[in-house]
């Protein structure tokens, strides 16, 4: 049995020092050289009757490299299991420094990241309020509204353009009389989501409204605006050409303001089903009240799960408040690199300016560590009362996920589970699944008090 002692140096981390009995090194080296000799082939004689002496010149390095790392292997596991460590990281060693005697007994340090002792006690019975879930008779217009839209149909209009119309046109976009930009039959919605260069565009809309088909209009989109290009290809002309995005060649009109050119080809206006009885049969319900109940009853269904969730993060916040302990540095770095890269991002395509991005840099990597921080510990609680409560991730849980995401992203089960296992994310999906069950059983445990 191997001696070990362990020494704590860092949030989860330990050093541990072990030390091989020279016996132990003695038997495994000598296991070694037996087997290697039974079936070592040196050339000049037959398999397994080379001299030890020639296979210790000969391979006498390489077999100390092996046993060293399997007693390395081999020890540190049992050192793991005998202080109760559950490691998280592999453990560092410095193995060219490691002197191995078969006389003598190997000693050796290793560092490891393992998992945070947790105790808990009081995480069931936790006290919440009862979050009021109520469906208002405009949030089920409002959803009746949005069904209206999505099967709303695209017809010509002939008389002037408004607002929310589509619009079929031709763009040129010029900088000093230059032409950099020219789009054939692009499409352009009338609306706050049409955009310029990455930014809303109310000028450009306010500019094109009450216009009519066959119409140019012209406006002016100052320096401010957006424009980004640091110079024009020398092919500018062509029709694929976007400032926005080929802002890596030629010479610099940054500083200048931009003149677009749009010529309206035809107009398109959304015209919405009628709200009637005869619609609601279209959809499959026998009249109007009863499409309208069952928007509502839908609407219902996604409070509360909004509800039940954050009743769950309550009931954790809770129980997180009444414990303490480090998470380890490594996978916080982790969690932190993966939560900052994600949101710088979504600025970069938001087009917030770099200087901006510069600035938030410091305060962005110091929340994203909090939230790094909590979620990690929450996993490590969900996993703590998963082992104690016995609560299992079975294949049934895993194919009924799987084909939930299938019917979401219209794709095939086995599409979904090869895509998961191609990208290693078949562990991270029991890994949720199991947090889902815990959840579940700390809000069924919970006590759930009226607001009054």
């Amino acid at each position: 049995m191997v001696q070990a002692q362990v020494k704590e140096v860092g949030p989860c981390k330990v050093q541990i020092t072990i030390e091989v009995p020279k016996d132990k090194v003695k038997k495994e080296l000598e296991d070694k050289y037996s087997h290697f000799m039974t079936n070592a082939v040196v050339s000049g004689f037959r398999k397994g009757h080379a001299p030890r002496h020639l296979i210790e010149r000969k391979f006498g390095k390489d077999i100390h490299n092996e046993v060293k790392l399997d007693l390395i292997n081999t020890s540190s596991t049992e050192a793991f299991k005998e202080n109760n460590l559950d490691p998280i990281t592999d453990p560092s060693v410095e193995f060219e420094k490691i002197i191995m005697d078969e006389t003598k007994p190997m000693n050796f340090d290793i560092t490891v990241e393992v998992m945070p002792k947790i105790e808990l006690t009081d995480y069931t019975g936790v006290t919440v309020k009862k979050h009021k879930i109520e469906v208002t008779s405009k949030e089920t217009d409002s959803s009746l509204d949005e069904i209206r839209q999505a099967r709303g149909e695209w017809v010509i209009a002939d008389n002037k353009t408004q607002k929310g119309d589509l619009l079929i046109v031709d763009q040129e976009l010029k900088i000093d009389d230059k032409v950099i930009s020219k789009q054939e039959n692009s499409q352009l919605v009338l609306g706050p989501e049409l955009m310029m260069f990455g930014k809303p565009a109310p000028v450009l809309v306010q500019t094109l409204q009450n216009a009519k088909k066959g119409e140019t209009k012209e406006v002016t989109i100052p320096a401010s605006g957006g424009i980004s290009t640091d110079k024009v290809p020398d092919d500018a002309e062509k029709a694929d050409y976007r400032p926005d995005v080929h802002r890596d060649s030629a010479y610099g009109l940054r500083n200048k303001d931009a003149h677009l050119k749009v010529t309206i080809k035809e107009i398109k206006r959304l015209k919405l089903p009628e709200v009637n009885e005869a619609w609601a049969k279209e959809m499959g319900f026998d009249s109007l009240a009863k499409l309208k109940d069952e928007l509502k009853k839908r609407l219902h269904r996604q409070k509360e799960n909004i509800a039940a969730r954050q009743t769950e993060d309550e009931i954790l916040d809770k129980i997180l408040s009444k414990t303490d302990f480090p998470v380890p540095e490594s996978l916080v770095n982790e969690s932190t690199d993966h939560l900052v890269r994600r949101r710088l991002m979504q600025m970069q395509l938001a087009k917030m300016p770099e200087e901006k991005i510069k600035e938030m840099i410091d305060k962005l990597k110091t929340e994203t560590k909090e939230i790094a921080v909590r979620d990690i510990k929450i996993e490590f609680i969900c996993d703590h009362i998963a082992k104690k409560e016995k609560i299992f991730v079975t294949e049934d849980d895993i194919k009924q996920r799987i084909n939930e995401m299938a019917a979401a992203y219209r794709k095939w089960p086995e599409e979904i589970k090869k895509n998961l296992e191609s990208r290693n994310m078949m562990h991270q999906l029991r890994n949720e699944v199991k947090e889902e069950k815990v959840r579940q059983f700390l809000r069924e445990k919970a006590k759930i008090a009226d607001d009054k």
